[in-house]
């Protein structure tokens, strides 16, 4: 369009048009009746007359006559039309218009009083009110406008990202499907390694031809006891140090066994428990009756050390087994001016052990034994010995968990889109749904006030709470709790008998006879002090409750009378086995026999001397004792480190609050490497020697070694961080796939993602190579895995994913996407018993979740 043409349109606009919209008292009146129709008429025929000749500039004109309409649509013109219009007569009228109101308002000015100040401020508020009030109108009217485009900015970015995951589920499912199937494979080939292995010693056990039973087998382990019972009411000292040794060879091997099933039913593994409780019975009882035939001819089979006094030693490599008694011989008369005898103090330098009994005891014709054995053959009756049964969720895989939660997801968003909709009264029909069959409801996008995600972690974190609640074990006061603590170093026994009966010598002095009581057997002495533990003394600046101060000599009284009660208990001085590593504190516990339980109860003014590792304790009865500890001592690990060896074997660091454990894995074999800060040597002996894995953790269990939690362990530990279980299961498995050429290392981010993230360095590794390359960050959830931009000395996390970095589900599959093909050669290549052996260490050390 030119502009002489453009400019003509917006003249007829302003001259015909424009009056229209300013002159009130001419304005159309469009209302009923003859005459409106009129005008309406003539009004549509200029309007249609302009836009015949300016046909471009139709939607101006329509507006104008628009505002016109909707601004005077109340005022009166019936007495205007547009033949008598005419832009002159228009300016001139609205001329004279203003020069009235100027003569009246001049006039006004003249005649009437000054506007009140208090009016004018009034009217001005008033119109600054209304001028606000449209502000405000406006203001509401544009938040509204940007709430609605956030809205659907909101459900457009909702929709596409359930499209996304739905692509990512999709890709998810192949992904796992895969990892899945390659772990099943390896697994077989590790399960048939570990068949061939049980079969090679079951048949090197027959070739021997030694006479013992097979252990594995129950019917040879239960005629062996049979032939054992035949003979051990005979059993001598000499007889019961071979035997011991025997059975533990036997019960090692079965203990093997227990650890180590292979795919054995939990009924045979339940008959194993049984047969080893047999065993250790048998062999308690042997010891027992060995050491009975021993006092029941003390002239003989003791040594006398005075004249009233014998004693008898014996030191084996598993027990030793130490008798002291008074010989019998005639007693005099009392003397009642002799000073009271000093309470009787027996010392056992095998043992490193002093016992004191109370005065009341004087241990005519009693006999007092102390015995000690290495094994602990009583804990695991104990009703808190064994751990927790793990829930079925514990054993699902990564795929039917992700799978399973996705599931969850889809039905709860169908059950809240029915509630939406029915509280906006619109009808949903219903879908049927099978989680088995894999059918699911399928909804459209629905605003909802928690989302599917936040609703099933919320549910998934409520389940954790309640099976963490389930895990832990409740004792009764004084009762030791073996799934806090550990029995280490042994049992000690401090027993009194009654001597049995001497053999009484003929008058030809070349026969005896002795009186035997049936059953023949070691009567044990009842013996118990009822002693309550008394209140602290007051301190001897504190003063009574008149305000005055106590006495001393009434303190040194209540001392006095403190001591006198301590007395009457039993006084037992013992330095620790220097076969176990105490990396803590021990206390002392009592074996209760009617509850099968240790119990303090009975312990009283205990001391632990840390400079000479020994301790004293009183006791209100004789029995057998044995130290406790904490057993999760080295948990949490403060680091870990896993990288591949120059000769293809696999090292795992763990550096906890006290040691610093190396273990390389070699094949299917473990070992300690090396052991650092470790308090004596009792490691010493194995270190370097290779073992199979259950064998080693028990071995390390027995010197006070605990880096192995349980599933429990988490009750009983500070500061750690429990992960999702089916994440963290596969990603061990998958570490050690990736073991032979890959380095993995503890990051402190790992305790800030939570239960449902797990956080590590990662770097490829070449040991032949003396600087490697800088380590990337790896974030794995049970949705995905991926590299991350945040580094280990961010200021903060930040979870953003590296650039370029495409889906993958699992660590696995985002190797097979960024690796080389050289190293997904030497990962296919790795042997079957390294991956499964490095995956065990892993599952029992639980890296992820301890550091």
């Amino acid at each position: 369009m030119s502009g002489k043409k453009e400019g003509a349109q917006f003249k007829f606009v302003r001259k015909v048009i424009g009056p229209l919209t300013f002159r009130r008292r001419s304005a159309l009146r469009l209302r009923g009746g003859g005459g409106s129709k009129r005008h309406v008429g003539d009004l549509d025929e200029k309007v249609q007359s302009a836009l015949r000749i300016y046909p471009a500039s139709s939607t101006l004109i329509q507006k104008s006559i628009s505002k016109f309409i909707e601004d005077h649509h109340e005022h009166d013109a019936d007495s205007w039309t547009w033949e008598s219009y005419t832009p002159e007569e228009s300016i001139k009228e609205e001329e004279r218009e203003k020069a009235k109101k100027s003569k009246k308002g001049k006039k006004a000015a003249e005649t009437s009083p000054a506007i009140d100040n208090d009016e004018g401020k009034k009217k001005k508020k008033e119109a600054l009110t209304a001028a606000e009030l449209r502000l405000a109108e406006q203001a509401a009217r544009e938040e509204e406008e940007a709430e609605r485009l956030r809205l659907k900015q909101e459900q457009k970015i909702a929709a596409e990202k359930e499209k996304k995951e739905t692509a990512e589920q999709a890709l998810r499912t192949e992904q796992l499907q895969s990892s899945l199937h390659l772990i099943d494979t390896i697994s077989k080939r590790y399960v048939e390694a570990g068949w061939k292995q049980r079969d090679e010693i079951e048949w090197v056990q027959y070739l021997k031809c030694d006479g013992l039973p097979n252990p594995c087998l129950c019917g040879q382990m239960s005629t062996y006891l049979q032939l054992w019972d035949e003979t051990i009411e005979n059993t001598t000292m000499e007889q019961a140090t071979s035997r011991t040794s025997e059975v533990l060879k036997l019960l090692e091997e079965l203990t093997n066994f227990v650890d180590n099933p292979l795919g054995a039913s939990s009924r045979k593994i339940e008959n194993w428990r049984w047969i080893c409780g047999l065993f250790r019975e048998r062999q308690q009882r042997s010891l027992d009756i060995a050491s009975y035939r021993i006092l029941r001819d003390i002239s003989n089979k003791m040594n006398n050390i005075q004249l009233v006094k014998a004693d008898f030693n014996i030191v084996e490599e598993q027990f030793t087994i130490c008798l002291w008694t008074m010989v019998s011989v005639p007693k005099s008369y009392p003397n009642p001016r002799a000073p009271p005898r000093p309470r009787v103090e027996v010392a056992f330098p095998q043992l490193k052990m002093n016992v004191l009994l109370p005065a009341i005891i004087d241990c005519y014709l009693l006999a007092l034994r102390t015995m000690y054995v290495k094994y602990d053959h009583l804990s695991d009756s104990c009703a808190s010995y064994h751990e927790p049964e793990i829930p079925d969720a514990y054993s699902e895989n990564i795929y039917h968990s992700t799978l399973n939660e996705w599931y969850s997801k889809l039905i709860y968003k169908y059950e809240q889109y029915r509630v939406i909709k029915k509280a906006e009264g619109v009808s949903v029909p219903k879908q049927e749904y099978d989680r088995e069959a894999g059918i699911m409801p399928q909804v459209p996008y629905a605003r909802m006030p928690v989302s599917p995600s936040t609703h099933i972690i919320s549910e998934e974190d409520v389940l954790y709470g309640e099976l963490r609640q389930s895990f832990i074990t409740t004792v009764e006061p004084n009762v030791v709790n073996l799934r806090k603590h550990i029995i280490l170093g042994g049992i000690f026994f401090v027993e009194l008998y009654f001597q049995p009966p001497q053999p009484q010598l003929l008058v030809s002095m070349e026969m005896s006879i002795t009186r035997l009581l049936v059953p023949k057997f070691l009567k044990e002495v009842k013996f118990r002090v009822p002693y309550k533990a008394p209140a602290p003394a007051p301190a001897p600046s504190s003063t009574t409750a008149g305000g005055q101060r106590s006495d001393p000599s009434e303190l040194e009284a209540e001392n006095k009378k403190l001591e006198a009660e301590m007395d009457k208990l039993i006084f037992v001085s013992l330095d620790l086995p220097d076969h176990v590593m105490w990396l803590d504190t021990p206390f002392v516990c009592q074996w209760q026999r009617d509850r099968n339980v240790w119990s303090t109860v009975d312990i009283h003014d205990f001391k632990y001397l840390e400079e000479s590792a020994s301790v004293t304790f009183r006791t209100t009865s004789f029995g057998c004792f044995a130290f406790a500890l904490n057993r999760h001592t080295n948990l949490p690990f403060q680091t870990w480190d896993l990288k591949p060896e120059l000769n293809g074997s696999v090292t795992l660091q763990l550096t906890s609050a006290i040691l610093v454990i190396d273990f390389n894995i070699l094949g299917d074999d473990i070992t300690v490497a090396q052991m650092q800060n470790a308090p004596n040597q009792a490691f010493k002996p194995y270190l370097g020697k290779y073992f199979k894995l259950p064998k080693l953790k028990r071995i390390l269990l027995e010197l006070g070694v605990d880096v192995f939690p349980c599933f429990d362990a988490f009750c009983y530990v500070k500061e750690s961080c429990e992960k999702h279980w089916p994440m963290e299961k596969h990603a061990y498995y998958q570490m050690a796939q990736l073991s032979c050429c890959y380095n993995f290392a503890w990051s402190r981010w790992n305790s800030v993602v939570g239960r449902r993230g797990v956080i590590m360095q990662m770097r490829e590794y070449k040991p032949e190579r003396n600087k490697q390359v800088p380590y990337s960050m790896l974030h794995i959830t049970p949705l995905k895995a991926e590299i991350i931009t945040c580094t280990e000395v961010s200021p903060a996390f930040l979870p953003e994913p590296a650039e370029g970095m495409l889906f993958y589900a699992d660590l696995y599959s985002l190797f097979k996407g960024t690796c080389s093909m050289i190293q997904r050669t030497k990962v296919q290549n790795t042997s079957p018993l390294l991956i499964g052996t490095v995956s065990e260490l892993l599952r029992s050390t639980r890296v992820l979740s301890f550091s």
